[in-house]
């Protein structure tokens, strides 16, 4: 959910510079992000409770590499758009 509504954001965002290529570079950065924050919680859960946990097999969650094409096309329609971040971030919480 919250990947489609990162997606569509940008997308109005950045009509001009929308591509397949932005996408996937948008997508891959969403799940490197998602899953390193999977992370950082599993790790701070695990120091701090005992109880039983599920865990997640990251290695079947693996996503490609994030290329430096990728993090090219990131930051070029980021810098495009990190001025309006407020009214894009309300219209994200609105998806």
């Amino acid at each position: 959910v919250t990947k489609q509504a990162l997606l569509e954001t940008i997308e109005e965002a950045v009509p001009e510079m929308w591509s397949a290529a932005m996408r996937n570079a948008w997508g891959e950065a969403h799940y490197q992000l998602a899953n390193a924050i999977k992370a950082e919680m599993k790790d701070a859960h695990d120091q701090h409770s005992n109880a039983n946990l599920i865990t997640v097999n990251m290695e079947e969650n693996k996503g490609n590499c994030f290329t430096e094409e990728q993090e090219a096309l990131v930051v070029k329609s980021w810098n495009a758009i990190k001025n309006n971040s407020g009214d894009l971030s309300l219209k994200f919480f609105k998806k």
